[in-house]
């Protein structure tokens, strides 16, 4: 697979977030984040607001901090088509 979208829970609720998962609505990989966790997610990251849409390659190297948001398909299409060619470049 040359694209994995991970989604990390970070500020709601465990209970409110196995919810959510288990009516399928969040595709991907999905985690929940721990308050420890999140506070060095947040720190390394440096990011202040949820949600945030990033790109990680595979090797961890963060490669866009302010993706486009789930409702910008053709934004993220554009843009993960453009990564995958250069990619496959190398």
């Amino acid at each position: 697979t040359q694209v994995a979208f991970v989604n990390l829970c970070m500020s709601s609720a465990k209970e409110d977030w196995e919810k959510l998962i288990g009516q399928d609505i969040l595709k991907g990989d999905n985690y929940f984040i721990n308050k420890d966790e999140t506070i060095i997610f947040r720190r390394e990251l440096n990011f202040k607001v949820y949600p945030t849409y990033m790109i990680i390659d595979k090797t961890g190297n963060l490669i866009n901090k302010h993706a486009p948001r789930t409702s910008q398909k053709a934004a993220i299409k554009t843009l993960l088509n453009k990564l995958i060619y250069e990619y496959c470049r190398k």
